[in-house]
Order: structure tokens, then sequence, then C-alpha cells
């Protein structure tokens, strides 16, 4: 098993979907950047939520939020259809840290010890 963390800001607005039997997945993805002025990079990961996890934050997950991800990490590749090679890395969340927004009103705060794991969350 691969353990995968990632560090940004959400790239836009979390996907609310649900499966065949019921359960609910939430879609997103951070970008992550890298080194300092002209070496800077920024990579983009896919995350997953799943079930209760999903649905409860959900709501909190929108673009601009800077968050901290770990989870599972699974590197998907494959070759377009213009014969490139591409490839992705996706992190089934286990844990999130909400950083730097608030979730009651939405305002900018210091306080990042915002650190709730995603399978403690009760409904």
């Amino acid at each position: 098993m691969l353990i995968g963390l990632a560090v940004g800001r959400i790239t836009k607005d979390a996907e609310l979907r649900m499966t065949k039997n019921g359960s609910a997945v939430c879609s997103f993805t951070v970008a992550c950047n890298s080194n300092y002025g002209e070496k800077k990079q920024t990579d983009f990961v896919k995350i997953a939520l799943f079930g209760k996890r999903a649905d409860g934050l959900h709501p909190y997950l929108t673009k601009g939020t800077a968050l901290t991800v770990e989870g599972t990490a699974k590197s998907n590749s494959w070759i377009s259809k213009s014969g490139e090679a591409k490839g992705e890395i996706e992190i089934v969340a286990n844990k999130l840290t909400l950083q730097g927004k608030s979730v009651s009103n939405g305002t900018e705060n210091s306080n990042t010890d915002s650190y709730v794991p995603a399978d403690e969350i009760t409904f």
C-alpha cells in the first residue's frame, strides 16, 4: 500500500455523486506547488472520498480551500489516442485537514489546527 499526502488548494468545487448501490462519492482535485521562482512546479492530484465522509465534507470542499489530504495513493497510466504516455495520481482520502477558511462563515483565519479525521465524523 502506498500512502499519499497532498497539501494545496482545491481547483474547483467538489463533485458529489452516488454509486449504483447508493454510496456517496466525492471527487475533487488539489493543486500542489513545489519549488519557487522560475523552478516553480504545480502538480494536480485527484482526491476521492467515499460514504458518509463524502456526504459530510462535500459542503466544505470548495474552490480555493486550502487543505492537507492523507490516504492511499494510486497511480494510473495509459496511452492517449495520439500515442502519448499519460499518467495521474489519485488519493483515496483517510484524513483531511481544512486550512485557511472558517467552516462557519467562509472567512480567512489563521487557525490551521482544524484537523478532523475523516473516519471520525459522526452523522
